[in-house]
Parts: structure tokens; sequence; C-alpha cells
């Protein structure tokens, strides 16, 4: 039996180290998207490429900062497609690779990537006219004294995926402990003078506010059970 057993096992070691990405060119790629209800979009490009253009509801890594592309893939959901492009397609064929070889089930990357994808007439996101600066530092200290009650600012932005997995759980929270907490989510894109303001830099950031005063910082995800476990201590 034993040989049988080591057969079986090295059988499928080798179909799961077999498996690769899928390259789709840009019309492919836009009907399996949108065939895909439960597709994660990723962008493996610098911040500021992404800032400029971008397709909808994706999340960014930067698959040349190997330590924040680890990071946040890692809150990516293996058993769900996952979509991965870049400006020319050299990034995203790598990063997809990685994906598949890490065990992500389904991976399909864009051939050409945003260039190809901008010159088949696809849908993107565009940054348009300068956003406002959003909430001011004066207005924000206002937002947290006036509350009686501790305030959790959450700074994140819609394409950070560990910020994205923490939304529901802060909302879990805030439910929760309606009696004695509430929860500031801050948008980085939105209010970019105030994140500047509180040096936020990788997300997510979580500052806990007790009488105006921060009493609690963290950089980066936290379980819920930590997190509670961190507000109770100034209950």
């Amino acid at each position: 039996m034993k040989p049988l057993f080591l057969l079986a096992a090295l059988l499928v070691s080798s179909a799961v180290l077999g498996q690769s990405a899928q390259k789709l060119e840009a019309g492919a790629f836009a009907q399996k998207l949108a065939a895909t209800p439960q597709a994660q979009v990723l962008d493996v490009r610098t911040k500021g490429e992404f800032a400029a253009n971008h397709l909808s509801n994706a999340l960014q890594a930067d698959y040349n900062q190997p330590a924040e592309f680890a990071e946040r893939t890692k809150f990516l959901d293996k058993t769900k497609p996952v979509f991965v492009y870049c400006l020319a397609g050299g990034r995203s064929a790598k990063a997809a690779e990685m994906l598949a070889a890490q065990g992500f089930t389904q991976v399909y990357d864009l051939a050409g990537g945003m260039n190809a994808w901008r010159n088949a007439k696809q849908p993107y996101v565009q940054s348009g006219a300068k956003k406002s600066p959003g909430m001011s530092e004066v207005d924000f200290q206002r937002s947290i004294t006036q509350e009686k009650k501790l305030v959790l600012v959450d700074f994140g932005a819609k394409w950070c995926p560990p910020c994205k997995k923490m939304v529901p759980e802060l909302d879990s929270l805030a439910k929760a402990q309606a009696k004695h907490l509430v929860v500031l989510p801050i948008d980085v894109d939105e209010h970019q003078a105030l994140a500047q303001a509180k040096k936020v830099e990788a997300l997510p950031v979580l500052q806990l506010y007790k009488n105006g005063k921060m009493v609690w910082e963290h950089r980066g995800y936290l379980p819920p059970d930590q997190l509670s476990a961190q507000i109770a201590k100034f209950r």
C-alpha cells in the first residue's frame, strides 16, 4: 500500500506544481472578467501608475517591491479567480506565475497589460482633475473630540487588500461595541492632506483616540480578536 500511496502523493504534487497562469488577450480577459462574479483584480504596477489609471475595482500590490507584494497578496482568496495586469505584461506574467505556484487555483494574466487594454478600447478608471485634499486637521480633531466614546480611526484605501479585508471586520466591531466605540474610516485618497499630516504611509493604519488624544496606534492588518483586546485596555 505504501508504494501506491507515495505514487498518488507524487501525482498530486506534480499536478499542483504544474499549475500555471493563463495568459489572455485584452478581449478575452474582459469577457472572462465580466463573467466572473467573484473576480479579484490585481494591479501589480507602482502606486503612481495605479493612481493615473487602473481597472475598475482593482487592488494594488507593486511586484517590484517584494515585501509589499507578499504582504498584500496574502490577503487574497486562493479559491477565487485572480486577474493580474501591469503596464505591458512583463511584471504581471511573473506575478501571475508566482501566484499560481503559491496555490491560487485560477490566475489570468492580461497579455500586453494596460497598453493592450487601452488599445482594445476597454473601460478603465482614469484620474481627472486634482482631487480635493478632503478633511483638514482641524476638522479631524473636532470630529474625534466631540465624541464621548473611544474613536477608532481606520486609515485605508479601496485598492489596499488588507484594508478591504478589515472593512467588514470593523463594521462588526462597531456594531458589537456601539455603546463605547465609534469607528471612523478615512480613505487616504480622498483625504490626502490629513493622511500626510498624520504620516500615514503603509496601509492600513489604526489609531485609537480617547478624549481627543491618541492612546494607541497600529500599522498593518490586525485580527479582530487582537484589536478588541487592545480597545478593551482603554475602556
